[in-house]
């Protein structure tokens, strides 16, 4: 995963619409949330959540929402 600056990030940001079928590995999700955590909050109440669900879980599900 290439590095890159606040600024570059900030200037850079933007929605995604697509993605592709590549997987992320453990270490980039554990990076990514990391920093998630980091994120600022109003009143630094960080009422965030994070669930990461693996492509396994994903592949067994059933019902009628499964495809």
């Amino acid at each position: 995963m290439p590095e890159m600056t606040l600024v570059e990030g900030v200037r850079t940001l933007r929605a995604v619409r697509e993605f592709t079928d590549e997987p992320v590995s453990d270490e980039a999700i554990r990076a990514i949330l990391d920093l998630a955590v980091c994120a600022p909050s109003g009143g630094n109440r960080q009422p965030w959540e994070f669930v990461v669900v693996p492509q396994e879980f994903l592949d067994t599900r059933s019902g009628p929402d499964a495809t």
